[in-house]
This record gives C-alpha cells, structure tokens and sequence, in this order.
C-alpha cells in the first residue's frame, strides 16, 4: 500500500525524463565511438607485433566514420593525418561503407608501386572509369571479369579469351604506341598546331589586350592543339562548343571526385552527357570513314587522330560487350589524361615566371639556346634540347610536385599484403597520395635554417644538384649518400656543371603514378608543357593585373583528380612581343 499510495511524478516531468535519456544517448554514441576508436588505434601504433592491421582513423559517427570531413575539404583531412601521424604509420580511413588505406611513407609507396603482380590496380582504374567519366556499369562489371593480368601472356589459371582482354591490351597500347616516333609524331603535330593558333590570332598583335580570365584563354589555346594532336581535327568540326563543354566538365570534377549525385550537382553531369555525347559523334563518323585496311600503315589517320586512338577504338569495337556509351567513356579518360594535368601544370609554369622576373631571365638561356632558324616568321624550338633544360626540368618537376594532388589505388588481389609491421588485408583498398608524398618533410629537401624552402612553398631550385652546394638537390640532407649516387660518381656526372636530378626520391614524388604502370603519356605532358611555354614567352608579353602582394592560390575542389588549377579568375593583359 505504501508503494502503490506514494507519491508520483508529474506528467509532464516523466515526459521531460524519457526525452532526457535519449538525449543522454545520443550524445554517448559519438562519444563512446570516438574512444573506443581512438583505443584501437593507439594500440595498433604500440603494437610489437608483426603482422598488425593499419591503425584506424578516429571518428565520432558510427557507419559514417570520416566522411563528413572528407567530404567538406580533403585537402585538411589529408594533412591532418599526417600531421597527427606522420608519414610512416599506415591509416584506415571509413568513408561511410568504403573503407581505404592511406599510404604517406615514401619507402613503403616505393615498395607498393612495385610491388608487380601482387597488387592490383585495375579496380582503382575501372573505379575512377565509372566514377569521373561516365562508364556504364555493365561494362565496369565485364571489365571486373578481366584476371588475365596485363602481360603478354595471361596469368596462369584464367580463362578470358584473347579479344576481351582489355587491361592488356590497354597497357600494350600504351607502351607501343605513346613513345619514339609515334612520341615524336604527337610532338611535332602539338607544335605545329599550336604555332599556327599563335600565328593565326588576330585578338593579340602588338598593341596591349586586356582579358579577364588567364587560365580560361590558356586552357582553351593549349587544349585544342593537344586534342586535335592526338584526335585529328574532326573532333571540334563536327562539334563547335566542344572546348567549352569539356572545361565545364572538368570544372565539377570534385563533384564526380565526391560521387554528388545528379539531383544534388546537375550542371557537371549535363557537362559531361555533352561531351560523352560529342565524342561518340566524333567515333562513328571515324570509323564510318576511316580505312579499315591501314590500322599497321602510318602514325596518324585523319578521321581518328594519332594511331593509339584508332588502335584503341578498333580492339574496343572488337569487344561484344563494350557500347558505343563505354567507347565515349574511355576516350574521355584519355583526353582528361593529356590535359587535366598538363594544362593547368603549363598556367602554373607561366605564373611562377610571371611573378618572378628574374626567374624568366634565367629561363630565357635556356629556351633561346633550343631555338632554331626559320624562314616562315614563326618561332621553332627544337623540343628534345629544350626539355633537356637544367632550370626548366627544375621548375615544370617542382610545379608538378606543388600543383598536382592525384590517388593512385592499389589492391592486394590474391593474399595479405606486408608493410613492414603492417598487414594490408586481401582485397584492402590502398590509397597512395601524390600530395601527402610530395609534402613528406623526411625525405626533401626544405632548404636551411639561414634559406629556408618550405615544402608548400614553390622553390624553383628544389631539383638541381650545385656541385660546389653539397645541400642542394631534392633529397633531405642526411639522405643523399644513402639513396643518391655514390660520391665518387658525382663528379663524373656533374662535370662540374649544375644538373637536375630527382634520384634517390623513389616514391615521394608520383604525379605521374609508378612503377609499371607510370602513365605512358607523362612525356608528350612534358613535351607539350615546356614547348607551350616556351612559344607562349618567345611569342607574347604578358602582365598580371593583379593588386600588388597577390598570389595565385589552387583550387582544391581539384584534389585528388589532378592538377589542381588557380583559382579564380586572373585578369590579365597581353601583347605580341616587339
């Protein structure tokens, strides 16, 4: 009776004490998340044992994990792992289901990167294929059935016939088709293109032009020289707004990056449908005209462009499962490969010198000295000496170190995957960042005390070995006589002469990938980079209009894509040179 006649709580406080418990709850779920996933970490970082699983991230949000800050700005998430971590401890990052492990150590890159038949990186390409460009999902789930390896001969035990071996025939492509006379046959092609876009101009001659966007006028200019090199010219006849529609794809490729759906992002999606949409108009008016008989005869074929693009879309055609939709998607791969790194790299090269004057001084020696005499009032150079510039292969290597911030991924397909102490479970995703590798403060060179280079900063030095400097040269000091050439060979290689030099960085540098399957593009990028600078200074003056103190700041909604371009808009004036 005592219990049943005692007194009882209000309504409304039994009410606010149930709404109080679930509050209580909510606010231990992060809470007990973020401990106990710090726990984990801490002991798989003090763990002496062999064989331990990378040491996860903490995070608040359970099933979310990471991703908010991932999403709202990679570039902070990225340099706070190393920051908290350093660079030699493998992380496990959970972006919502995905799950990744996120390699900074530049020996452990190294040993990734070759790491052969071990690891797989044709799930990171299909990935990316699917993700930023547009394959269809079917044809990513045929591209999944291909094990056969890239090799030559398929790896034992697969049964994929001959035709549909893609990723081999991909890599073979590639590798015969993007270097010596076919390399030299793209080169003369971009130059001579671009040397007539430069003649042809009548906006520019020699009274000053204003123009509000610099990196808008140079993508567009340097864009459809190294497209019509590598396509032929029917690809912008048949379609007029196709520099423009690329561009405004390339711009939201952080939304592609993020996987934002369409509903939430719908103008690159219709970019993209655009330019999808136009290749595929170029490809069946090429392979309705082309002459199938002359696939073994000659480097470039008017209707397809340079022979690995006509190669490319006649074993694709040879392919039942491939459409006309997965063809497109493929060679937008490839045209965002030959430019997203290399265009906005060459706007990066023109700012530095821009606003360094006696740094052009200096590059100046070296571009006049691979000119060569002409007789039709148009600049040449002669491209393999001016790639062979001491300063210029300097600073193009320290723009690409600074400027580019790609993910290379890396799966151990067949059994665990060593780390040193680390075990990277079969079928784990690795993620290797070009950024973090190249801001990795044990292994380059940041200069002294008394000239000091940080490693955000641009040093257009970074790569260039002083003989009479023993602190010069990319490598951190202490690290050059264990990774560099031996001291006895400096001398002979030097000849007392400043050189450039990337030895002994392995994998801290890696805007172009590594291992064997570096991208086979990187030197008609570094051809067609110096020689768009090269013609862009011996042929034009430009002047930033720019309040004094400005400096131009990347656009990191690029960040794990590429190249990351300025950002915003750079007013600018240019004339011919007099």
């Amino acid at each position: 009776m005592l219990l049943q006649d005692g007194p009882k709580l209000p309504p409304v406080l039994v009410s606010q004490d149930w709404r109080l418990n679930i509050l209580l709850i909510f606010m231990a779920v992060p809470i007990l998340t973020y401990v106990f996933s710090s726990l984990k970490s801490l002991m798989a970082i003090r763990s002496r044992k062999s064989g331990v699983r990378p040491a996860i991230v903490p995070y608040w949000l359970p099933f979310l994990g990471n991703m908010f800050a991932f999403v709202w700005d990679p570039p902070a998430f990225a340099s706070s792992l190393t920051k908290r971590f350093g660079f030699d401890i493998p992380l496990r990052v959970r972006i919502g289901p995905f799950k990744a492990y996120v390699i900074s150590s530049a020996s452990h890159f190294e040993s990734i990167l070759k790491g052969g038949k071990e690891l797989n990186s044709n799930h990171g390409i299909v990935h990316w294929l699917v993700t930023l460009f547009g394959l269809p999902t079917e044809t990513a789930k045929f591209y999944y059935k291909d094990n056969s390896g890239i090799g030559v001969n398929p790896t034992p035990g697969t049964d994929v016939q001959p035709e549909n071996r893609h990723f081999h025939l991909r890599h073979s492509a590639a590798s015969r088709l993007l270097y010596g006379s076919h390399l030299k046959g793209m080169t003369s092609r971009f130059v001579e293109k671009f040397g007539n876009q430069i003649a042809e101009n009548t906006t520019v001659q020699h009274e000053w032009v204003d123009l509000p966007d610099l990196t808008d006028y140079l993508q567009k200019e340097i864009f459809r020289s190294a497209t019509s090199a590598l396509c032929g010219d029917y690809i912008f006849s048949l379609n007029p707004t196709f520099t423009s529609d690329f561009w405004e794809y390339i711009d939201g490729l952080g939304v592609f990056f993020k996987a934002v759906p369409r509903w939430l992002s719908p103008g690159p999606h219709r970019a993209r449908d655009r330019t999808l949409a136009a290749i595929k108009k170029w490809h069946l008016h090429a392979w309705e005209k082309t002459d199938h008989g002359t696939l073994d005869l000659g480097d470039y074929d008017p209707y397809f462009g340079a022979k690995i693009v006509k190669t490319r879309y006649t074993y694709m055609q040879a392919m039942k499962e491939m459409t006309d939709e997965a063809r497109s998607a493929e060679d937008l791969a490839l045209l965002s490969a030959a430019n997203t790194n290399a265009v906005p790299a060459t706007i990066w090269l023109i700012l530095e010198f821009l606003r360094d004057p006696s740094l052009l001084e200096r590059v100046r020696a070296e571009v006049d000295s691979a000119r060569i005499p002409s007789t039709d009032g148009q600049v040449h150079f002669d491209i393999a000496k001016l790639c062979e510039g001491v300063l210029l292969q300097s600073v193009l290597h320290e723009t690409l170190r600074l400027r580019v911030a790609v993910g290379l991924i890396r799966i151990p397909e067949k059994k665990d995957y060593s780390l040193g102490k680390w075990l990277i479970p079969k079928g784990g995703m690795m993620f290797l960042s070009s950024a973090l590798a190249a801001r990795n403060g044990d292994l380059w060179n940041a200069g002294t005390a008394s000239d000091p280079h940080p490693l955000d900063e641009f040093w257009s030095d970074r790569f260039i070995i002083y003989p009479d400097r023993p602190q010069s040269g990319p490598l951190k000091e202490g690290l050059r006589s264990a990774r560099a050439i031996d001291d006895k060979d400096k001398e002979k290689i030097d000849n007392g002469k400043p050189r450039f030099s990337t030895e002994g960085l392995g994998g801290g540098l890696i805007a172009f990938g590594g291992g064997v399957r570096m991208c086979p593009g990187r030197f008609f990028a570094k051809n067609e980079m110096l020689a768009s600078f090269a013609m862009l200074c011996s042929n034009f003056e430009i002047e930033l209009k720019v309040q004094n103190g400005w400096r131009a700041e990347p656009d990191t909604r690029f960040y794990g894509v590429g190249a990351m371009p300025p950002k915003g808009k750079i007013p600018f004036r240019i004339r011919r040179r007099l």
